[in-house]
């Protein structure tokens, strides 16, 4: 009866000791993704603004394909200020215009998409040349904006400095509000064609586009503007760009709106940046309908700053590898070394066999002064034997240093073979053969009484 409550107990013991190791784990666990995630600051634009929107839609589309990066979106003033947030560290990432001059320490993560210059007049005032426009109410972007830089840019290419215009600061909306109401004669926007907002200028009535330039002249004041900026290149907005205007070719200059990142960031991150801006392109060119011509084959000679090492990691996932470019030349490398270490193989057996003969011929000569040391009956025949034996000594090892022997076991042998001969023939005690003992002298008169 007593042991039932003992063993309730027990149970509730277990239960609340693996109640208090889960919600340990589980606080770990959050403490450890919470250590893990990284936040990068983006700086877009002003808030009513493509790159606001975009930045927001690019935060979750990072988000989506790398659940630890978080994306903090921050509205600017534009590609001016930018810049400088990136160079201070007050940014990881920005939206910036090439219209503005580079700065140190920042890479590209990949060209957006061009930006072509519109600068719409009102047409009352029959504005025909930029120059006209000296006097005259402007919106040319909001404070430190890549907008307002190439406005003051152009429009110096005309004699117009900051101070011969009226120089609002307005934002593209602010700016058409303005317009609207009679306020300003005239807009500048650096936007992608099509945009809304200057077809909606457009669309007003009163406005028109006013050429910077012939667009098929060469030497035109097109060519001028490219040259007083260089990160500029020659444009046209085409006929019909907007509905039913313009009538005819508008010239203008263009430039090009990069995703930056600071050389710092690790290249991990950026290469997933790079992955979830192509990844979502459908989502993102919603936003801004340029982006659907952004691509990963793009002139890297022409952009303004370097290719971040991460994004070019991501470019080049499916190139093939080292060995799989270079496979013909390898195939064909190793094909000519294997003739040439055959040849060499040819080349050596060949001169061994060479050798081999050699050292052939002097074996037969030894085995010939042997036999002529056996068969000697006077001192003077072994004398001619020792002579000639010592003569085919000194000769073999000229043939050493001349490298026609090497001096192998087969040439030591060889050699230990005509000592043993030469000592043989010259009396000297203690070599491997001793002499040949000479017939007695009476046996040698015998022999030459017999043989007269």
């Amino acid at each position: 009866m007593s042991a039932q409550p003992v063993d309730s107990t027990r149970t509730r013991r277990a239960w609340i000791t693996a109640a208090i190791a889960t919600v340990a784990i589980v606080t770990a666990a959050v403490v450890i993704a919470r250590r893990k995630r990284t936040t990068l600051r983006l700086a877009t634009g002003v808030r009513d603004g493509t790159f606001f929107a975009l930045g927001h839609a690019l935060a979750r589309a990072i988000h989506a394909g790398a659940p630890e990066v978080r994306i903090d979106v921050t509205s600017t003033g534009g590609s001016v200020e930018n810049l400088a947030m990136l160079k201070e560290g007050r940014a990881e990432l920005a939206f910036a215009s090439s219209a503005v001059p580079a700065v140190d320490g920042v890479s590209i993560v990949c060209p957006l998409g061009d930006e072509v210059a519109h600068l719409i007049v009102r047409k009352s005032l029959q504005i025909r040349s930029a120059s006209e426009l000296a006097g005259k109410s402007v919106s040319v972007g909001p404070e430190r904006s890549g907008t307002r830089f190439a406005a003051l840019s152009v429009l110096a290419h005309f004699g117009i400095g900051d101070g011969g215009i009226r120089a609002l600061a307005l934002s593209p909306n602010a700016a058409k509000s303005a317009f609207d109401r009679g306020e300003v004669d005239a807009v500048f926007l650096l936007t992608p064609l099509r945009d809304p907002i200057v077809e909606a200028l457009l669309a007003g009535g009163d406005a028109e586009l006013l050429s910077l330039g012939a667009p098929d002249e060469v030497g035109s004041a097109l060519d001028g503007i490219c040259a007083s900026a260089p990160s500029f290149q020659r444009a046209v907005i085409p006929v019909l760009a907007y509905g039913t205007t313009p009538t005819r070719p508008i010239g203008t200059v263009k430039g090009t709106t990069y995703l930056l990142a600071r050389n710092t960031l690790s290249d991990a991150l950026v290469a997933k940046v790079t992955e979830a801006l192509f990844r979502d392109k459908v989502g993102l060119a919603r936003v801004d309908a340029s982006l659907s011509r952004m691509s990963e084959q793009f002139d890297r000679g022409s952009v303004t700053y370097p290719l971040h090492v991460g994004a070019d990691q991501y470019f080049r996932r499916d190139a093939p590898s080292f060995i799989e470019r270079y496979s013909d030349p390898i195939s064909l490398a190793m094909s000519l070394l294997a003739v040439l270490w055959s040849a060499m193989n040819a080349l050596r057996s060949a001169r061994q066999r060479a050798r081999l003969h050699r050292l052939d011929d002097v074996h037969r000569e030894c085995a010939e002064l042997e036999q002529r040391s056996r068969d000697a009956r006077t001192r003077e025949h072994r004398r001619a034997v020792y002579e000639d034996s010592d003569a085919l000594r000194t000769r073999v090892f000229d043939q050493l240093v001349a490298g026609n022997f090497v001096a192998d076991d087969a040439f030591r042998v060889l050699v230990l073979r005509l000592d043993a001969l030469i000592a043989r023939n010259d009396d000297v005690p203690g070599m491997a053969l001793a002499p040949v003992p000479l017939p007695p002298e009476d046996q040698e008169v015998k022999d030459s009484s017999r043989d007269c």
